[in-house]
């Protein structure tokens, strides 16, 4: 009997996740705004694992390193001041490495490769227990989702595969995010060489219908 309550429960909760699960999906799968879907990530990302914090690091490509994006329930002096390269700490690991990297306690592993500056930062700010995983879209590597625990966590399998799944569902909204900003480029492309086209159109009617050299570039400068 034990067993079967066991069993009763656990199924409801997967029932209940994959419910949660499916929500955020619609909710990512139409929206075409950057800012809103971070917000949903980092959200549904406490919500759906139970974590204490959470937070999105995306790719700078300027700074060639990872900066922070959206966050809940961390520490504003880390979120502002954070700065990872590819390979350093755990974020930075999951971004290079391509796949999730974790810590049960970043106070028992000294040697997480963070630089000195980032490493004082990190012990004195950051929480404790904390797994990355890479946000990905075809080659294209956008960031890291993370989620946070104040205290020791051992993450299970489950655990690391929803965070995955979300990191997944974020990809795809950025995706979706990059088409709609291309296509409107290439609109106001479009747009600005119908203008162009039909200025220089009304230039040529405008030195046609005269043959005297200064109105022609009267004519002309004002087009």
């Amino acid at each position: 009997a034990l067993e079967e309550s066991r069993l009763y429960a656990e199924t409801r909760a997967r029932e209940q996740e994959a419910t949660k699960l499916y929500g955020v999906t619609r909710q990512l799968a139409t929206s075409l705004d950057r800012d809103r879907v971070l917000d949903l990530i980092v959200t549904q990302t406490i919500e759906l694992t139970g974590c204490e914090a959470s937070g999105i690091y995306v790719y700078d490509r300027e700074r060639g390193g990872l900066v922070f994006g959206r966050g809940l329930n961390l520490d504003p002096e880390l979120t502002r001041a954070l700065f990872l390269k590819p390979g350093e700490g755990v974020g930075g690991r999951a971004f290079q490495e391509r796949r999730p990297v974790w810590t049960r306690d970043r106070t028992a592993e000294p040697d997480l490769g963070y630089s000195p500056t980032t490493r004082v930062l990190i012990e004195a700010k950051s929480p404790r227990a904390f797994v990355a995983v890479p946000i990905m879209s075809r080659d294209e590597v956008h960031g890291v989702l993370m989620e946070y625990f104040f205290t020791p966590h051992d993450f299970t399998a489950r655990e690391i595969q929803l965070v995955s799944t979300l990191a997944d569902h974020a990809a795809l909204a950025f995706e979706n995010v990059r088409l709609l900003e291309e296509t409107r480029r290439r609109e106001q492309e479009a747009s600005t060489l119908s203008r162009g086209l039909a200025l220089l159109n009304r230039a040529t009617r405008a030195l046609q219908r005269t043959l005297e050299v200064d109105r022609m570039l009267v004519g002309a400068l004002d087009e």
